[in-house]
This record gives structure tokens, C-alpha cells and sequence, in this order.
């Protein structure tokens, strides 16, 4: 059968005029063959003798050229339709998976602001437990916009109010215990450094007090623990170092100075102002709680104050067995003494008075008298 040029190669429809394809197959052609195949021309090699004489039956055992790519053409679009299914079913397979992770996800979030919530609260728990401005501050640090940040700086106001209240009751006591107390129990209080200070100040005082090696000691003792701030520590080492060297008098210059105060204390309740002078330094520094006092004057400022106080007459008792006297490297003498002291009054209808005191006593390097003032005042 003769080929006609104006025929589909595919179907076998007519074509138009310069078109290899009717419009039928034109989309087919296009999209799934290639070009060499889609030719309507034959071999140009002429065929053999043998070849024209081939069995009709045979040949009609074998498909054409047109039928091959018919079913080509119908086995593809079979393949095409096929991956379509399948590209749908990955989609529905996709898009399950997505909504799938999505809802893990949100799962996950809501579970992660569980965790946290119960993390602050156990958090929150803990500093209602301790109760202090301390930890009320540290939970607003972890957490300035936590749902208990508003009630964390109400607690801390109102803690640091009762602080206030507190410290103003204590800061005139003079208790230094009660004030380290107060410390422990108000961890970095605003007054922490006032307190510090009154605490060091109290302790200082209390070894001028004392006025012993051990009392200084002490006092330099709390300093380098840290138990006091140490604003008196230079004075305390130098009044250490001084007092280290006093020493105990005895013997003959033991006696001397027993025997000059109670020549002193005898004088005084007589109120014989030559004797007192002979006992004496010319100026006394300290003599009952005035200063740079002269010793010619103070029999006359004894009787001016006898006479304020309606007092007839004054003695000073002094024990039998004097207590240690002691000596710097300067050569003063020190005695710490407890004097009875017995008091008349003008008045007959008033009673003797009789009271003892601790006295302190100097004298200068020639053994004079040179203060007389009680201890504590």
C-alpha cells in the first residue's frame, strides 16, 4: 500500500496542508515522542526483491509502524494518568504529615508554658518561704514580668517599712548582739552600714572602757574576723602596744606611791589645801570630773561645792591592802582604786551618807598626783 503524504502518521486522518499530524494527534505528538519518531518519511533505501514478496500473512502478523505508535501513545497517557494518582496520594500524604508535625508542635508549646508555669510557682513558693526583700528581688530578676512580680514588690516595701520600724527601735540601744541580730535576720538591709558603724563605735567604747591589754586585744580580735569594721583599729594598736609595756611596781617605790596617795585622800577630807598641794602636781588634769584644775584651788572649790550642797564634810576611806599599781614607759603610775566615801550633811536631820567607788588615779614621774576622776564618768 502506497504512502500518502496527507495522511495522519498516527491515526491515519487526513492532515491540512503542511501539518505532519492531523489536530487530533497534534498534542500527542508533541509531548510524547520524539521528533524521529513522529517522521511520516520511510527508509530512502530501496527495498529487495525478496522484501516485496513478502508473505501477506506474515506481514499482517506484524503491527504497522502507525499501530506501534498508536499504542505507544495510549500506553503513555495510561503511565500519565497513573502518576497523577500518585502524585495526588503524596499530597494527601504531605499535606497529613504537615498537620501531623503542626499539632505536635502546638502540643509541645503547651506543654513547654506548663513546665515553666510550674517552675516559677515552685520558684515563688521558695521565696514566700524565706520571706525577705532578698529573695522577693531575685524572683523580679528571673522573672520582671512573672505573675507575681506585682505582689514581689509589694512584699518588698512592705518588709523593708517593718526594717525601718525596726532599726529606729534598736539604733539607741546599745545592745550589740540585739544589732547583729538584726543583721542575720536582714540580709543586705539599707542600714547594714549604719550598723556596722554603730557596732564598731559601741565596741571601741567599750574597750576605752576597760583600758586593758586584753580589752584592746579583744576589740582587734573582732576586727579580723570582720565582726567589727576596725575605724578604731589604729588607736587600738597603739593603745595595745602602750599598755604590753606597762609593768607591776614594787618594793620601796611601791611604798612611795601607797604612801602619797593616801596622803592625798587624807588631805582632801580634812580639806587642809597645803597638804593637798604637797601631794599634788600643780595642775591637776582631771579632779572630779573637771580639768586643768590647780591645786591651790581646790580646797576652796571643795568648800564652794560643799556649801551648793548643804555637805558638812567629806572622807575618803581608802582599802588596808592597795590593789596592783601599775607603770608606763613614760614613768606615770596608774591605780585603780575602790574609796568609800562618807558624806555629812549641815543639815543634823539628814542622814551620813556612805557609798563606795572605783577611782582613777595618775601620778607623774615624781609620784604627784596629777588626775582623780571615778571610772565610768
Amino acid at each position: 500500500m502506497a504512502d500518502n503524504d496527507n495522511r495522519c502518521p498516527l491515526c491515519g486522518k487526513n492532515t491540512n496542508e503542511g501539518e505532519t499530524f492531523c489536530g487530533d494527534c497534534q498534542e500527542i505528538a508533541q509531548n510524547a515522542y520524539p521528533e524521529e519518531l513522529l517522521s511520516n518519511k520511510r527508509d530512502s533505501e530501496p527495498m529487495s526483491g525478496e522484501e516485496e514478496k513478502a508473505d501477506p500473512d506474515i506481514e499482517n502478523e506484524n503491527p504497522s509502524y502507525e499501530e506501534k505508535v498508536i499504542d505507544k501513545s495510549i500506553e503513555e497517557n495510561l503511565q500519565r494518568v497513573s502518576l497523577s494518582r500518585s502524585n495526588k496520594t503524596l499530597f494527601i500524604f504531605v499535606a497529613v504529615g504537615l498537620v501531623f508535625m503542626l499539632l505536635l508542635g502546638v502540643v509541645g508549646l503547651f506543654m513547654k508554658n506548663k513546665d515553666e508555669e510550674a517552675t516559677e510557682s515552685a520558684y515563688w513558693s521558695k521565696c514566700i518561704e524565706e520571706n525577705t526583700p532578698l529573695s522577693y528581688s531575685k524572683y523580679l530578676v528571673h522573672y520582671p514580668e512573672g505573675s507575681y512580680s506585682g505582689e514581689a514588690q509589694s512584699k518588698i516595701m512592705e518588709l523593708r517599712e517593718k526594717e525601718r520600724e525596726e532599726w529606729e527601735a534598736l539604733r539607741k540601744s546599745g545592745n550589740i548582739d540585739a544589732l547583729f541580730s538584726f543583721l542575720s535576720d536582714h540580709p543586705q538591709t539599707p542600714y547594714e552600714r549604719q550598723i556596722k558603724h554603730v557596732v564598731d563605735s559601741l565596741g571601741w567604747l567599750q574597750a576605752m572602757e576597760q583600758n586593758t591589754a586584753d580589752a584592746y586585744q579583744a576589740y582587734l580580735d573582732n576586727v579580723k574576723i570582720g565582726r567589727f569594721t576596725g575605724e578604731y583599729q589604729d588607736m587600738a594598736e597603739g593603745r595595745l602596744d602602750y599598755l604590753i609595756q606597762l609593768k607591776a611596781v614594787e618594793g620601796d617605790e611601791l611604798k612611795d606611791v601607797e604612801k602619797v596617795l593616801s596622803g592625798f585622800f587624807k588631805a582632801l577630807s580634812s580639806g587642809n589645801n597645803k597638804d593637798i598641794q604637797k601631794h599634788s602636781a600643780s595642775v591637776l588634769l582631771k579632779f572630779f570630773g573637771k580639768e586643768n584644775q590647780l591645786s591651790t584651788v581646790i580646797a576652796d572649790s571643795l568648800k564652794a561645792d560643799f556649801k551648793v550642797k548643804k555637805i558638812n564634810s567629806v572622807s575618803y576611806v581608802l582599802p588596808p591592802n592597795l590593789p596592783e599599781i601599775i607603770k608606763d614607759n613614760k614613768s606615770i603610775y596608774f591605780a585603780t582604786l575602790p574609796i568609800k566615801v562618807e558624806t555629812t550633811f549641815a543639815d543634823r536631820k539628814k542622814k551620813k551618807q556612805s557609798s563606795e567607788h572605783i577611782f582613777n588615779i595618775e601620778l607623774d614621774g615624781e609620784k604627784r598626783i596629777r588626775s582623780v576622776y571615778m571610772k565610768g564618768k
